[in-house]
């Protein structure tokens, strides 16, 4: 763990960890009943692959992400972002006619581009001058993602690019009330990289059990297919057919990257920290963001954390980087507050504000 995320403690992610799985099943259920009563969700219409490489360039331009150093391509292979000097760059899969994928895929892997561009220049050279592993950089990509990309101002913001893009001036389904519930509809799936956001955390819990059970001793190679299978039907109430869409859908263990899969859910924990503070540090961005200019509140976001995070680089440990951040430790609960508060309607509680 320690080669992916510096300073990672295996007890950490055992204990928060633990916080998520007491109440995710219960969660998921009880989000999925609330969004039955909700309006149907309306199919979305279909684009040629010009047309979505132009709206996610758009998006990835008001994101902040720097063309003058870095560069975006469209790729039907899985998408990733690596970084050499000042030169960033980072592509977009195709995902058949499901032009918000890319989209969400333009806003994780182009804040990781910007992480990197937001690094200490005149460290470039020098150790401090790196980013500070996985965790921060998962971080980094899902506040984009998951926090600015999850906000009323960009739904707005994206219906009115993706109308003019499109040349789709009156198609209901581009109003920005119906692409917010096609990116928040919760419903239990195989493959980790498109799980909804609810359901995502059973994914990671449920491979870091078993990498860590592997690793241990205590789960033989050979049995690992039947524990995945039972593990998805405990957490999700669904069972692979095949290892491609269960056990072997990802690189990390054949690859031998045990220990970076816990990456994936601690930056969710970091980002709604970070979120917390950044909000509190600049009220005027969370009021932009709610029912202002998406723009202009994704540029105070990208201020604040280059401020208060990137330039830093990997100076600091990771868990001394968040309290100077933030003013606390590592909590997984702002993360279960920030779910229940947008998918179930519950404020959170005043100390997690």
């Amino acid at each position: 763990m320690d080669t992916f995320g510096p300073g990672s403690k295996d007890e950490t992610v055992v204990s928060e960890f633990a916080k998520i799985e007491k109440v995710l099943p219960g969660m998921i259920s009880e989000v999925m009943a609330r969004q039955a009563l909700e309006p149907k969700t309306l199919d979305l219409p279909k684009t040629t692959k010009a047309q979505r490489e132009e709206l996610c360039r758009r998006v990835a331009k008001a994101m902040c992400f720097d063309f003058d150093k870095g560069r975006m391509d469209m790729s039907d292979g899985h998408p990733w972002c690596t970084t050499a000097s000042d030169d960033s760059r980072f592509t977009v899969d195709y995902i058949g006619d499901n032009f918000l994928e890319a989209v969400m895929t333009t806003a994780h892997e182009g804040w990781h581009g910007r992480y990197a561009q937001n690094l200490p220049a005149e460290w470039r050279h020098q150790p401090a001058g790196g980013d500070l592993g996985g965790s921060m950089q998962e971080s980094m990509s899902q506040i984009g993602e998951l926090y600015a990309g999850r906000s009323p101002a960009f739904f707005r913001f994206l219906e009115r690019e993706a109308r003019e893009v499109f040349n789709l001036p009156d198609d209901k389904a581009l109003s920005a009330e119906n692409l917010q519930r096609y990116l928040t509809r919760v419903k239990p799936s195989l493959i980790r990289i498109y799980a909804d956001e609810v359901t995502y955390p059973a994914h990671i819990i449920l491979h870091s059990k078993l990498e860590r059970a592997i690793i241990e001793g205590n789960l033989d190679i050979k049995d690992y297919e039947t524990a995945f299978n039972d593990g998805m039907r405990a957490l999700l109430g669904i069972v692979p057919s095949n290892p491609r869409e269960g056990c072997g859908q990802d690189v990390h263990i054949p690859c031998g990257m045990i220990g970076y899969k816990p990456d994936y859910l601690i930056s969710r924990f970091v980002l709604t920290q970070l979120a917390a503070a950044a909000c509190s540090d600049r009220p005027d961005m969370e009021q932009e963001f709610a029912d202002g200019d998406f723009t202009k509140a994704v540029h105070i976001l990208d201020d604040w954390l280059r401020e208060n995070v990137q330039s830093k680089g990997s100076l600091l440990t990771f868990d001394d980087l968040l309290v100077r951040a933030t003013g606390k430790k590592l909590n997984a609960q702002y993360y279960l507050e920030d779910l229940s508060e947008r998918y179930l309607g519950k404020p959170r509680r005043a100390d997690m504000s």
